[in-house]
């Protein structure tokens, strides 16, 4: 196939835009690459001990945001104030020192961290658990509709049940199975801790099996799971945690267990097998958890620029501005999680998205407001709170668009749309400000990670409203492809570690350039008259049609 003219096309596709006349040349060109470097620079530095909610680096960070909105000419969101302050209740896990297995006279001692992680949602008080026998149950899932039941008429009452990371369709990467690549609602733990607490199980263990498919590694699951639980004051914690325990073991510990019950180690065969059932090991586990409770206050920041004809209707940008803090006790600069990539660069973005709109000759028809979101890492709980407590309502927002970790390198043609494909009528509006740049959008190549999942536009998803998020990661409109090598080895090495921070040399150009493309997706709606819509058949098309005809 031969490669279109990018001019050509973005003339086709912006017909649609004719209403846009008034836009004036380039505006996006007010983003640059050094300003936005700047605010990389600043919110990465040691000064914002990690950017962590309910931490002293918090109120560093919100100074910061509320002085950039204020100087641009950015309105508060909420009256006279651009913070929508809301609490949290955290439940902290202690973690043990050993897990102990036995096998008749044989035991076996593993290590937490090197093995295996183990929590419990119960506070105060340690939950014990005492010589409880082991239950391989394959995926721990039971899926009518794909004639899938790995519990068949197995009793686990008060057993511990072992069961295999994601679902089935992750490891035959058969699309039929379950979604596939893609990860399932039957992959995820809390669907496998709800499933083992109906049958009254006294635990969960996952084996972590490091396809090579997912980016995860153990080192990464490590840091994951045993992060607190947290979720927003006056909610319950989700039932699935109310199980007494839950774990990940490696695979190294799930072999180990494995051959002392005299089973075959390749769980993977046996659970992926035709008439697979559940394997009572033989095997005991004795191990004592204990968890503590706490609760604080954090905040989003909301900055809107108000719409000429329609102030009611809205644009969103979100960006998260928190990361993961700093090592108590520890030393600059390896004791800060600086999170330069993730997410200072999407609160760059966001933070210069809204300048380039205050810079303009005249408002769009439509209002905007640029979210900077609180608690990302703590499970999208800023976001979550501000769709319960909306400046603007469903039926009044248009879209959302997302800033969550850009690259640095060079300009990338190619960006990758993590929400392409779920609604046809955005995409067209995203695929146009992309042909403006002479970019490609292309779907999310590894939907097995789940990002759709993972970032602040899905409280909005859930409510029916639209999303973009565009990340550019393919083809360097300068340099070499070695440039995507740096992509691969930043997150494989540095994300949500203590050495993603910003350096010398540091390239922004990237990062502006998605922010560019992000400007005109929502520049380009805020003067129109459309509502994008989600695809028929998805499960957010009624959503969208229920919030639409209010």
């Amino acid at each position: 196939m031969q490669r279109l003219n990018p001019i050509a096309v973005a003339l086709l596709l912006l017909a649609p835009f004719s209403n846009c006349d008034r836009r004036p040349a380039a505006p996006e060109q007010a983003i640059t690459a050094d300003l936005i470097e700047a605010h990389v620079k600043t919110l990465s530095s040691d000064a914002f001990l990690g950017r962590q909610p309910g931490t002293a680096g918090e109120p560093v960070t919100l100074g910061y945001l509320e002085e950039q909105f204020r100087e641009m000419g950015i309105k508060p969101a909420l009256g006279g104030s651009y913070l929508q302050e809301f609490t949290i209740t955290e439940i902290a896990p202690v973690p043990p020192e050993e897990m102990v297995i036995k096998k008749g006279s044989d035991t076996y001692v593993f290590r937490v961290k090197e093995d295996f992680i183990a929590g419990t949602s119960f506070v105060d008080e340690p939950i014990t658990v005492s010589d409880r026998e082991i239950v391989f149950a394959g995926f721990g899932i039971v899926a009518p509709e794909y004639q899938w039941d790995d519990y068949k008429d197995v009793d686990v009452t008060d057993k511990i049940v072992l069961v295999l990371y994601n679902d089935p369709g992750l490891y035959t990467q058969d699309s039929t199975l379950f979604l596939g690549a893609a990860p399932s609602p039957y992959s995820t733990s809390a669907y496998k801790k709800g499933e083992a607490l109906k049958r009254g199980a006294a635990g969960v263990l996952t084996i972590f099996h490091d396809t090579g498919l997912t980016g995860l590694n153990w080192g990464l699951v490590q840091a994951m799971a045993t992060r607190p639980t947290r979720y927003l004051e006056g909610q319950e914690p989700p039932v699935t945690d109310l199980i007494p325990f839950s774990g990940m073991i490696s695979i190294e510990m799930a072999q180990t267990i494995l051959k002392a019950s005299g089973n075959d180690p390749d769980y993977l065969k046996a659970a992926l097998g035709e008439n697979f059932r559940p394997v009572p090991l033989g095997v005991t586990a004795s191990v004592e958890v204990l968890s503590r409770k706490r609760s604080f206050k954090t905040s989003n920041v909301l900055g809107v620029l108000e719409g000429a004809t329609r102030p009611d209707e809205a644009i969103v940008y979100t960006a998260h501005w928190d990361h993961d803090g700093y090592v108590k006790g520890g030393k600059a600069p390896d004791s800060v999680y600086n999170g330069a990539i993730d997410n200072a660069t999407g609160v760059a973005m966001v933070l210069e998205t809204a300048r380039a709109y205050a810079a303009l000759r005249e408002r769009p028809q439509r209002s905007v407001l640029f979210f900077l979101t609180a608690a990302e890492e703590m499970g999208l709980l800023g976001s979550k709170y501000y769709v319960e407590h909306p400046v603007f309502p469903p039926e009044k927002t248009v879209c959302v668009i997302n800033a969550d970790a850009s690259h640095a390198t060079e300009p990338m043609r190619i960006a990758v749309n993590v929400t392409k494909g779920y609604s046809g009528e955005l995409d067209r509006w995203v695929d146009s400000a992309a042909a403006s740049l002479g970019r490609e959008i292309i779907p999310d190549p590894m939907p097995q990670i789940g990002a759709f999942y993972r970032s602040d536009h899905f409280p909005f998803v859930e409510k029916g409203i639209p999303a973009a998020w565009c990340v550019g990661g393919g083809d360097p409109m300068a340099g070499d492809s070695t440039e995507q090598m740096q992509i691969i080895e930043a997150y494989s090495s540095r994300y949500h570690q203590l050495d993603d921070e910003y350096y010398d040399g540091f390239i922004a150009r990237n990062i502006a350039f998605d922010a560019q493309l992000n400007f005109l997706i929502g520049y380009y709606l805020s003067n129109s008259e459309q509502w994008p819509n989600w695809n028929e058949g998805t499960e957010y098309r009624e959503l969208r049609d229920r919030s639409r005809a209010r």
